[in-house]
């Protein structure tokens, strides 16, 4: 019976996974279905970056093409980073109490304005918006920037960290509002909505002064 295609690209990920590096004819033989479908598959999983193919040459026969998978395709499998962070941080708040924790976030977001700042340096309100949103959307935060003629406003539609800033608000986007002032210029940040709070988006009101070039 044939497969659904986003079952068939599953498999071949797992089957990868579990072997290290496998050829279209052995997950053909494994899976069961025919080495054209395979290399279809395949195909679209290295135009995707999720798969890489490396070329093995014996004598004088054809070339042996073998599959791997990227860092991209590896990540594809269940992660529980936030369970870990969750634990690590409720470790701490219980050792250090939770100044502590919210001194450790403190200092993550200094961390990152001295890493950034220097991407947003003499640059126009709107092109520094459009970087942030992109610095956003490399976190997988589906970030947007938007105008109402009056004010900008950030729109996250997706949290990476969303079950983290559940259990420890200090880590939410309602925390961001000075980061992003301070990478921004002389604006004023307002957080609206936050997706931790059941909300739909994680929502920013960007205004600046009116003589401020935008």
């Amino acid at each position: 019976m044939p497969r659904a295609n986003g079952l068939t690209r599953r498999e071949i990920l797992n089957c990868i996974k579990l072997k290290g590096i496998m050829t279209a004819e052995e997950l053909s033989r494994i899976l069961g279905i025919s080495q054209v479908a395979v290399r279809q598959h395949l195909a679209s999983l290295e135009a995707e970056d999720m798969v890489a193919v490396t070329v093995e040459r014996k004598g004088l026969g054809r070339p042996s093409h073998r599959y791997v998978l990227t860092t991209i395709g590896d990540e594809s499998f269940p992660r529980h980073y936030d369970t870990a962070l969750n634990e690590i941080l409720d470790e701490l708040r219980a050792w250090q109490g939770q100044e502590a924790v919210d001194e450790l976030l403190e200092r993550r977001r200094e961390r990152a304005f001295i890493t950034l700042q220097s991407r947003m340096r003499d640059r126009p309100l709107a092109n520094r918006l459009n970087e942030l949103a992109r610095l956003e959307n490399e976190h997988g935060n589906m970030t947007e920037v938007c105008s109402d003629g009056n004010a900008y406003f950030l729109i996250k539609r997706n949290c990476s960290v969303c079950a983290v800033a559940r259990q420890h608000s200090g880590i939410c986007c309602q925390n961001e509002s000075g980061l992003f002032s301070k990478l921004l210029g002389d604006v004023k940040v307002e957080h609206l909505s936050s997706i931790a709070n059941d909300e739909q988006t994680c929502t920013f009101r960007i205004s600046a002064p009116a003589n401020q070039e935008g």
